[in-house]
């Protein structure tokens, strides 16, 4: 009898085990197996990180170099769909939501990634107007996070599906007032540096050439993402012009 106790004390341990190492493989049929044999869907993995959590931070941009070949977009949606069906809470108080995580832990190129996934965690429940609560989602939500990586399509979804235009960020601005300073601060960064002349003359030698390339390539860059900024300016302004 002492034998059977201890066995079924420790299965919970043993599936939370089987769960995690399942997660650090990103195997959705382990993680299946696991949930299966008594695992909590929502267990603290770490600290404030539910497994949905971990999922989502495993291709962070800082990770992605060491993890890219072994978690792909395909297995990170696969692992994240059997955790959401098994039960998995996308809005957990202790922890940073999923929503916005799925934002903040992916590169900029990164958008159609992660409109897959927060299609899915809107489609398991996941708020659209949480608040962030540690940096460097603090206090936004996740249409102001989209607004600041100028991405439309996550917009277009985010506002399908409830989102908040007129949600306020820790510093009292919209998404659309946060945008528009964005701008404003890259156009003055912009002026300031087509204003800028180099010297004429040929005293700087081949560093001249090399200064005038890197002002050339951030001029380039600043108006790519001017014009960028502005197509979300205009989005948003029109959105807001059909709510009123």
């Amino acid at each position: 009898m002492g034998k059977k106790k201890r066995s079924e004390a420790s299965s919970p341990v043993s599936a939370a085990d089987s769960l995690s190492k399942a997660l650090k493989s990103y195997d959705a049929d382990a993680v299946k197996a696991a949930l299966i044999a008594g695992a909590d869907p929502d267990h603290q993995v770490a600290m404030h990180s539910s497994p949905l959590n971990m999922v989502l931070a495993l291709r962070s941009p800082l990770l992605k170099k060491r993890n890219q070949e072994k978690l792909s977009a395909e297995r990170q949606l696969a692992v994240m769909q059997v955790l959401l069906e098994a039960g998995a809470n996308p809005n957990l108080s202790n922890c940073e939501p999923t929503i916005l995580m799925a934002i903040t832990s992916s590169g900029l190129d990164d958008e159609q990634i992660v409109l897959r996934q927060l299609q899915l965690l809107l489609d398991f429940g996941a708020h659209p107007n949480a608040l962030g609560r540690r940096p460097p989602s603090f206090r936004s939500t996740a249409l102001h996070l989209a607004a600041s990586r100028r991405w439309l399509s996550v917009g277009q979804l985010l506002l399908s599906r409830g989102a908040d235009l007129g949600a306020v960020n820790g510093f009292g601005l919209t998404p659309l007032q946060s945008v528009v300073k964005r701008c404003n601060e890259v156009k003055r960064s912009y002026d300031k540096s087509t204003a800028r002349q180099l010297p004429q003359d040929t005293s700087l030698g081949v560093w001249g050439t090399v200064l005038a390339g890197i002002k050339k390539t951030q001029e380039e860059k600043d108006q790519s993402l001017l014009n960028d900024l502005q197509k979300m300016i205009d989005f948003l302004k029109t959105v807001e012009a059909r709510t009123i």
